[in-house]
């Protein structure tokens, strides 16, 4: 919900606030600190506090909404998970920068917008099915952990970037997330997806590279036609057609960003050889 970069004093003290909307669900928040100075090792600490729900609240107790409590709320289920589960596995900590960067990316940026909403409700969806089962593998095994470490990197640059997209074009929220998502999905699929690409390019028979051809070209078709799903779903206020438009926007530039990959390795390979 909230995240901020804040800097000690000359004796080391250091504070930061931040205020809790009214429409916050009742339920226990936690306090993540992440410290850290120039020649000593970083330190992290964390505490929580709960918020009653309104109807516990009386008259005589005005603080009572901010008491330490062992209830909790139904109301919490209501929204997505917030767990980042593999990249905190990876990381070690949910305070570490790249989780931070993640959870900044979704919550701050993505979940702000109508299309970023609808996208997140179905990758939610198909990502907390299985990403529990595989955090617990990953942080269990040191060499898969130090492995997903370096596979992470480029997906964490990449959003870094489409979030610095986001920031600038952040004068219309939809534009932004719209273009940013197009940005990270081409670059994810060109990292991610490229290298396979080229690879089943190159071992294929040349049926198989016309059908590429032909995939190619339905791509770029899925591609133009999300993306004006997106902004007639946007206009509408269609939260169906926006989930349908986003998810197939974000496959379709993922599977061109891969695309794009296979064509400039392709024509690598014909400059090379005349």
């Amino acid at each position: 919900m909230h995240i901020d970069l804040v800097y000690s004093d000359n004796s080391g003290a250091y504070l930061d606030a931040f205020i809790l909307p009214t429409s916050a669900a009742p339920g226990s928040y936690t306090v993540y600190a992440s410290v850290g100075r120039a020649g000593y090792s970083s330190s992290q600490g964390q505490t929580q506090f709960t918020i009653l729900p309104r109807t516990n609240v009386t008259s005589t107790s005005s603080s009572s909404s901010s008491t330490p409590s062992s209830s909790s709320s139904s109301s919490q289920s209501n929204g997505p998970p917030g767990q980042c589960f593999i990249a905190t596995a990876t990381y070690g900590s949910e305070v570490a920068p790249e989780v931070a960067l993640l959870r900044y990316f979704r919550d701050a940026q993505v979940l702000r917008t109508s299309a970023g909403t609808s996208f997140m409700k179905a990758f939610n969806a198909f990502y907390y099915s299985f990403s529990p089962q595989v955090a617990s593998f990953i942080s269990a095994n040191g060499i898969v952990r130090s492995s997903m470490k370096v596979a992470l990197y480029p997906l964490i640059g990449i959003l870094f970037f489409s979030s610095k997209i986001f920031q600038i074009l952040s004068f219309n929220a939809e534009l932004a997330i719209t273009i940013s998502g197009i940005i990270a999905a081409l670059g994810i699929g060109a990292v991610y997806i490229g290298p396979i690409a080229v690879i089943c390019s190159r071992l294929g028979r040349p049926k198989v590279n016309s059908l590429w051809s032909t995939m190619k070209q339905l791509d770029v078709v899925c591609c133009i036609v999300s993306t004006f799903g997106i902004l007639v779903g946007e206009e509408i206020g269609s939260p169906l057609l926006l989930t349908s438009a986003t998810v197939v926007a974000v496959l379709s530039f993922l599977l061109l960003g891969a695309l794009s990959v296979q064509v400039f390795a392709s024509s690598e390979k014909k400059g090379g050889k005349s």
